[in-house]
């Protein structure tokens, strides 16, 4: 008898540790609970996210008038495929597993001085409010915390290399976007030269056959290398600056050392000055109100003379 009270006993204490552990545990998956289930939302309700670092903070915001995203408050155009990457990623924002309840909090980078803070808000109203950490061993899967709850979670998603940039590395470097299939005419004026280039479109010999171009040197007459042509186009296409020229940096364009001007749909224009020490020129776009730095290889596309032109005679 005294045996099986032994036993009873016994098993109490274990039933206790057990149920200790659970409400106790730093959690790691092994354990039962119910993660906080975050509003769904759409990508389209969200018109300003807020990303705050102990370094700077970022603010975008939705511009209906123009339905674009803006950098505030100079009103800078944001980069399309950053922004649509954010609002993505919010709107399928879901926590995957619990990882502590314990609220140390330097060991994940939730701490203040490595958290990313991001606030998602639709006008006054606040739709998601997350602080983002380190990225965890697993590389698709992220730390975080929200803004209301002291717990540790995890997001499948790495999220913060998403929020990690700064608002130079979110805004639109996109100086010039030709249309090139609507393009009839090019001007280059570069190293004394006044060039015009001159789309020719040449007859078919049948009605189904495909349109046969040429493009001509005018003035001389000559036919232009199409491999030539084709860079001077295709460089144009997308055409993104490295970094924009800061605002406190006066730049002169009154004389340019080279000047390009695409005739098409409608006028494209780009100048640009030479080239800095560091291999960037100095560059305005009829596109782009602000000047920007072009890297030398970029600007190489589109810097012809007559004789890089020139097909010549075989």
């Amino acid at each position: 008898m005294k045996l099986k009270k032994e036993y009873i006993i016994l098993a109490v204490l274990l039933l206790a540790l057990v149920v200790y552990l659970i409400f106790n545990a730093d959690r790691s998956g092994d354990i039962n609970y119910k993660l906080p289930k975050l509003t769904k939302i759409t990508s389209k309700e969200i018109d300003k996210i807020e990303i705050t670092r102990t370094s700077d903070k970022v603010t975008l915001a939705f511009d209906k008038k123009s339905d674009s995203w803006r950098l505030l408050p100079q009103e800078y155009l944001v980069d399309k495929s950053a922004i649509d990457t954010m609002l993505k990623q919010l709107e399928e924002l879901q926590l995957s597993e619990l990882i502590s309840d314990k609220k140390i909090y330097d060991r994940y980078n939730l701490d203040d001085a490595n958290k990313i803070s991001v606030l998602a808000q639709k006008g006054d109203k606040t739709l998601i409010s997350i602080d983002i950490g380190k990225i965890t061993d697993v590389s698709s899967h992220t730390f975080v915390k929200l803004t209301d709850d002291p717990n540790i979670y995890t997001v499948k998603s790495n999220i913060r290399s998403t929020f990690e940039k700064s608002a130079a590395d979110l805004r639109n470097k996109q100086v010039l976007n030709v249309n090139k299939d609507s393009i009839r005419e090019i001007n280059i004026s570069y190293k004394g030269e006044n060039i015009i280039i001159k789309k020719n479109i040449l007859p078919k010999e049948k009605e189904t056959d495909p349109e046969n171009v040429e493009w001509r040197i005018a003035g001389i007459d000559k036919k232009a290398k199409q491999t030539e042509i084709d860079e001077i186009l295709n460089g144009a296409v997308n055409l993104d600056c490295d970094s924009y020229i800061p605002e406190t940096e006066q730049v002169n364009f009154s004389q340019p050392y080279f000047t390009i001007v695409y005739k098409g749909d409608k006028e494209y224009k780009l100048s640009a000055l030479e080239a800095k020490p560091d291999n960037m020129h100095p560059a305005l776009s009829s596109e782009n109100t602000y000047p920007a730095y072009l890297i030398g290889w970029k600007m190489n596309r589109l810097m012809k003379t007559t004789d890089d032109l020139v097909e010549k005679d075989k």
